[in-house]
C-alpha cells in the first residue's frame, strides 16, 4: 500500500506518448501510439506531533527506496474507498522520480512523492481487494 499516511493521489496514470506521422497532403493530424508514459503524485502527512525521530519515518521510507534502488520500479496500491475486500483497487508499477517537502510554518507537515511510469514497468491494473 502507498501508506496509511497518504492524504491524496493526483493524476493517476492513463496516458502514453504519441508519435507524429502527419505528412504533407494529410487532411488531419495523424499519430501512432508510442510507449506508455504517465506520472502521478502522492501527498503524505508526517506525524510531527512529537519531535522524535519517528515523526520522519514515512518520509524516510520513500527516501530510502528512491536513493537505495533508483532503477527499481515499485508497485503502488491505491484503494480510493479503502482496503476492504471487494472494494476497488488500482495497482501500478512506477519509479520514484522525486520527493519534495514544502516548509509550512502553520500547516501540517506534508511531503509529495512524484512517480513515473515508463515502458520498463508493468503499467496499471484495476481490480478489487481480496
Amino acid at each position: 500500500m502507498i501508506s496509511t499516511d497518504t492524504k491524496e493521489v493526483n493524476g493517476f496514470p492513463g496516458e502514453q506518448d504519441l508519435g507524429d506521422i502527419t505528412v504533407a497532403g494529410n487532411v488531419g493530424h495523424t499519430s501512432y501510439p508510442g510507449l506508455q508514459k504517465a506520472s502521478f503524485s502522492t501527498l503524505h502527512v508526517m506525524n510531527t506531533a512529537s519531535t522524535a525521530t519517528t515523526a520522519w519515518e514515512v518520509l524516510k521510507s520513500f527516501q530510502s527506496l528512491q536513493q537505495s534502488y533508483p532503477t527499481t520500479p515499485w508497485v503502488a496500491y491505491f484503494g480510493p474507498r479503502g482496503t476492504t475486500a471487494a472494494l476497488p483497487l488500482l495497482e501500478c508499477s512506477a519509479f520514484i522520480k522525486s520527493i519534495s517537502m514544502p516548509i509550512k510554518v502553520t500547516d501540517p507537515n506534508t511531503f509529495t512523492v512524484s512517480w513515473e511510469m515508463s515502458a520498463g514497468t508493468s503499467g496499471m491494473t484495476i481490480g478489487s481487494w481480496t
